[in-house]
């Protein structure tokens, strides 16, 4: 009455990071994914016209990047008074019709799912019905330094020679951020039920239901923005986070939820 199945996959990629100290234009970062996905399939015949199957997985993937190990970063190159996260890296110099180097900051990305999926199938004369149903579990981890290091171009619109705009560090365009963190958690449930009708050796109705809920992602630690339009305009500021630019909110302000938003409740389907 059972059959059971189980299946397991890894896989893993690896790209070293590569410098040659005397050629900045060799600069080339690392990467690394470890990708792994398990599954157990358990089917149940309850009596000769009812059957039920039983899905449960999980999957993870772990993908990390980062600067080749014997990288410089800008303050090696002169620049003063500027932060530099570590380890030290180069995310993009750009000297246009040139050359340009650098590549991605140090940065490290974790999915974890969690999939339990049950359907039972009935056959009762002439109708065939199935119901069922589907919950998940999403888990995403952003830890990445994107824009930490500063991104930096010269072009010729200050000294008409691009080369001469670089050596004399008359910067056209500079952008430097904090990065990006997160981790989100979120459920998604879904269920069902579809009937196959014999009406007739020549007629056949289909006719099912589904209901799916639509939660916004949660952030584990709060670490959410809002920005509101209206109170930008306005001059409206922050109670949790005082400097802050008018119109951007956070999680204890009024009318910030922890999710940001609201769900979507009503998505019910053919």
């Amino acid at each position: 009455k059972d059959e059971l199945t189980g299946l397991l996959t890894y896989n893993k990629f690896s790209n070293a990071g590569y410098l040659i100290p005397q050629n900045i234009l060799t600069y080339s970062d690392f990467s690394g994914i470890k990708n792994q996905n398990y599954l157990i399939h358990e089917t149940h015949i309850f009596r000769p016209n009812m059957i039920n199957d039983l899905r449960i997985s999980y999957h993870r993937e772990l993908s990390q990047r980062g600067p080749p190990s014997n990288s410089p970063n800008v303050t090696d190159f002169g620049v003063q008074n500027m932060y530099q996260p570590t380890p030290k890296g180069v995310e993009s110099i750009n000297v246009s019709g040139f050359f340009s180097f650098g590549s991605n900051p140090q940065g490290k990305f974790i999915r974890n799912d969690y999939d339990f999926e049950d359907d039972v199938s009935l056959i009762q004369g002439s109708l065939h019905i199935t119901f069922g149903g589907a919950f998940d579990r999403g888990m995403v981890a952003f830890r990445n330094q994107f824009l930490s290091a500063g991104t930096f171009s010269f072009t010729n619109d200050i000294t008409n020679f691009a080369v001469a705009s670089f050596l004399l560090g008359k910067i056209r365009d500079f952008r430097q951020g904090f990065g990006e963190y997160k981790e989100n958690r979120n459920n998604f449930i879904g269920i069902y039920i579809q009937d196959d009708y014999h009406a007739t050796r020549r007629l056949t109705l289909n006719w099912g239901l589904r209901y799916d809920t639509a939660w916004p992602w949660l952030e584990k630690r709060d670490r959410v923005e809002l920005f509101r339009p209206e109170d930008a305009y306005n001059g409206v500021k922050s109670q949790i986070y005082v400097n802050a630019p008018p119109g951007v909110f956070f999680v204890g302000d009024a009318g910030v939820s922890r999710r940001g938003t609201t769900g979507d409740f009503n998505n019910v389907a053919p």
